[in-house]
């Protein structure tokens, strides 16, 4: 990480925003995020939640992602594997690629 600190440190303030209340589960999904945010986190457990949870969840990683996506510096992600995807990472891929958002594109 140190060759991004300039690019760690422009995420740091969108990155905390973003999944502000939810950072101990991000730690669990999310191993080096004290990395971006210079917050240390404990890490939840990552049990089986109820559909509002879960949509909460979808709904703060988008945020997250759109955190991360700006028009100067996008984000690009490779997907390898997906016939191994399961349904609750397939909502997750699908509330991200089906957004409305402007800052998300496919």
């Amino acid at each position: 990480l140190i060759a991004y600190n300039g690019l760690v440190h422009l995420y740091e303030d969108d990155v905390k925003k973003a999944i502000k209340g939810h950072e101990n589960c991000f730690a669990s999904i999310i191993p080096n995020l004290s990395s971006i945010t210079n917050e240390l986190y404990e890490f939840a457990s990552l049990r089986p939640v109820n559909s509002m949870v879960f949509h909460q969840f979808i709904s703060t990683f988008r945020a997250l992602f759109v955190a991360l996506s700006r028009r100067e510096y996008p984000l690009v992600l490779f997907l390898d594997d997906l016939q191994w995807v399961d349904d609750a990472a397939f909502d997750l891929l699908e509330a991200l690629i089906g957004s409305n958002d402007q800052s998300v594109s496919t």
